[in-house]
């Protein structure tokens, strides 16, 4: 909600004496055109704000920051013309009809705005020695002389002196108290919405700060979590390929005694079609090597071991290949054990350097192998049972 900043002028009574006739007296009624009156400067009668009137154009000059009512040097505070009206038995003339500034403040700041000045916002009042000038709040008096525009004295309505009466003292005295109590309450007001607003800001700092910090507890303790993760993944897949190392080996180990059995086999067949080198392999427990049969008879001294992939292409598949190192085709037949059978597949005419592969699903492991020059009539063997 907004909160109007205004100043009060408060009415004066006159009580009329007769002045005794050698003294002359100024009238207290107001100048009888009250723009010219106003023309110039004026000091401010209870602090130091100062104003220059120019064709009823008030600009504030001098600025007391504790009672300036948030105005601001330059700022032009009234605009004045005649179309007002005497009060207080003619002693005062209020510029009713004019415009006054008035200031607006809440919590996003300050707002000015020109408004009417009605019957408080600008008033001159007439007293024996000087003017005193309300407009915006704000209170200047100038000294007063006589002039053209002064009414005509009258001898009810003197003055013994330039000095106000007792009693225009005392209401003046009041007023100066009044001015300075509401002087003090501005000031006192004005400090404790500074304040309010003060501890509020340092309120709302502190909230951030504590945000903050708990936001970069929340970071740290989730690059913690992502730390010890990355450590747990490195240490699981590290753990997992030695294991897959190590099952490899055995798979190698494996298919070479099998290959190795293999090879007794075909060595007991040929032994069994007169091959004498075959048989005497046999009989000392020790495989041929490859000085003793060439690789252009027989294939497997240049095929090499069988290797397994498991899901080749599809989960639950595994394949095996082998990899033609001899000089010409060879004619491999590669079988993959499953649990109540062989699948053999044969792969004819296979290059120099090329693979050879044979896939199947539900394979235990066990691979065998032979190869055989694609040249030669000897038959491809198969694995034992089938």
């Amino acid at each position: 909600m907004s909160r109007r900043v205004g100043f009060g002028v408060a009415a004066f009574a006159f009580v009329p004496f007769v002045a005794p006739a050698a003294i002359s007296a100024q009238s207290l009624l107001a100048p009888s055109d009250p723009l010219s009156a106003i023309e110039g400067e004026w000091p401010g009668i209870y602090d130091d704000n100062r104003i220059r009137v120019a064709n009823g154009k008030v600009t504030l000059i001098q600025v007391d920051p504790e009672s300036s009512h948030g105005f601001k040097p330059n700022m032009v505070i009234a605009l004045l013309n005649d179309g007002g009206k005497t009060s207080n038995k003619g002693r005062s003339y209020v510029f009713s009809s004019s415009k006054c500034l008035q200031r607006f403040t809440n919590g996003r700041g300050d707002r000015y705005e020109m408004l009417p000045c009605g019957e408080r916002g600008a008033t001159l009042q007439t007293y024996a020695s000087s003017y005193q000038f309300y407009v915006s709040g704000l209170g200047f008096t100038i000294p007063r002389k006589a002039s053209a525009n002064s009414a005509t004295p009258s001898p009810k309505a003197s003055s013994p002196t330039s000095e106000p009466s007792p009693k225009e003292q005392a209401e003046s005295a009041t007023a100066t108290a009044d001015a300075e109590t509401a002087r003090i309450a501005a000031r006192e007001a004005r400090e404790a919405e500074f304040q309010a607003k003060l501890a509020a800001h340092e309120a709302g700092v502190a909230e951030y700060e504590r945000k903050v910090a708990e936001r970069e507890t929340e970071i740290a303790r989730q690059q913690a979590e992502l730390a010890a993760d990355a450590v747990e993944a490195a240490r699981v897949k590290a753990a997992y390929e030695a294991k897959m190392d190590a099952h490899r080996r055995e798979l190698a180990e494996a298919n070479r005694r099998q290959q190795a059995y293999f090879t007794a086999q075909r060595q007991h067949a040929q032994c069994v079609n007169g091959d004498r080198a075959a048989c005497e392999a046999l009989e000392t427990g020790e495989l041929a090597d490859a000085g003793e049969v060439s690789t252009d008879t027989d294939a497997n001294r240049c095929v090499t071991s069988a290797e397994t992939r498991t899901n080749a292409a599809f989960k639950g598949n595994t394949s095996a290949s082998v990899l033609n190192g001899c000089g010409q085709k060879v004619d491999v037949r590669i079988c993959l054990k499953k649990a109540a059978a062989w699948n053999c597949g044969t792969i004819w005419g296979v290059d120099p350097q090329e693979r050879a592969t044979h896939s199947s699903f539900g394979a235990t492991g066990e691979v065998f192998v032979d190869a055989r020059v694609s040249s030669s009539k000897q038959p491809l063997a198969s694995p034992e049972g089938m």
